[in-house]
């Protein structure tokens, strides 16, 4: 089996969407600088859907990143809501 060989495009490109989705959940998760929840949920779900794409960036599989990152947001969201 051949090992993958990232470029060091590929590696820029998941720092960077990685750190863009833990800034958009760390956005939604601030009451003071989002006003309504279709914003938070946004900014949530795009945060987790963005670490998603950014994890499977160097493997050529954005969209396998985009639906694990999707589901995770989901599963993490129902698990809060059933602690409180």
């Amino acid at each position: 089996m051949k090992p993958f060989q990232f470029t060091i495009r590929d590696l820029f490109l998941a720092i960077t969407l990685v750190a863009v989705g833990v800034g958009c959940i760390a956005i939604a998760l601030r009451p003071l600088l989002t006003s309504t929840n279709g914003i938070k949920g946004i900014l949530y779900v795009g945060g987790w859907v963005s670490i998603g794409v950014g994890l499977f960036t160097p493997f050529q599989r954005k969209a396998v990143g985009a639906i694990l990152g999707f589901v995770l947001c989901f599963a993490l969201m129902q698990v809060v809501r059933d602690l409180r």
